[in-house]
């Protein structure tokens, strides 16, 4: 039995202790053109994999151990291969994996390379 806190919390966010990455609060809502404009300097948006990466399907309701974590869809930078107007995107209701018209406002979060 592994009773490793994955998550620990840091002055700007939590870092992943399996990957890495700092993970900042959720910094609001907005369309993936404007989820830029939430990005602190020197953070990014996730890309699909690091986004689906915090999914826990051991958890219901709320699909990450991620702290601050709405249960709605979240951006990735990832933008769909098929169309540049979509991009991917994760559901934390339940771990949905989906990819949405980037004009519609989803929950914005940002990463960077851990401390």
């Amino acid at each position: 039995m592994n009773n490793k806190v994955r998550f620990t919390e840091t002055p700007d966010g939590w870092l992943d202790t399996q990957t890495g990455l700092e993970w900042s609060k959720t910094l609001g809502k907005a369309s993936w053109n404007d989820a830029q404009l939430l990005i602190p300097k020197g953070w990014r948006l996730p890309t699909i994999d690091e986004l689906f990466g915090v999914v826990d399907y051991k958890r219901s309701r709320l699909a990450t151990e991620l702290p601050n974590t709405q249960s709605g869809y979240y951006w990735s930078s990832t933008s769909d291969a098929t169309s540049s107007n979509f991009a991917w995107n994760v559901g934390f209701n339940y771990g949905y994996l989906s990819n949405n018209g980037k004009s519609i406002t989803c929950a914005v979060r940002a990463v960077r390379s851990g401390l």
